[in-house]
């Protein structure tokens, strides 16, 4: 019985990597590849759909995945990884929001494993769309 919980306990790991980023001061690979990911904002009615478009690889390293993060100043208010869809030459993720939660909106996308490659882009909502 020990050992059957033991082997439990073993094939049970998780793993988990936290990358820092400043979304004040861009990185070296924002600065190069930030102008190709497209975000397209548009407002309906009392929410926003958000769509955007990201490069499939960069420098050879494929697109892992992408996270949305709401901020309140450097408070993190919601957190989440979204659903990738890959097209023959591009990547692409689509969410929408509420009116009353599109405050500061961050999508980072992660290319490669752990911190290789992170580029994130700001969600700027218009209230005139």
């Amino acid at each position: 019985m020990i050992l059957v919980f033991l082997l439990m306990c073993l094939s049970l790991n998780v793993f988990a990597t936290t990358c820092e980023m400043d979304f004040n001061n861009p990185n070296e690979h924002n600065d190069r590849y930030g102008s190709i990911i497209h975000v397209s904002v548009t407002k309906i009615s009392d929410f926003y759909e958000v769509s955007v478009k990201f490069p499939k690889e960069i420098e050879s390293t494929e697109l892992s995945f992408v996270v949305l993060q709401l901020m309140d100043g450097d408070a993190m208010l919601f957190g989440s990884q979204l659903d990738v869809t890959e097209f023959e030459y591009m990547s692409s993720v689509y969410f929408t929001l509420q009116n009353s939660l599109a405050v500061d909106a961050y999508l980072t996308s992660y290319y490669g494993t752990d911190c290789q490659s992170l580029i994130w882009k700001k969600v700027v909502f218009n209230e005139e769309r």
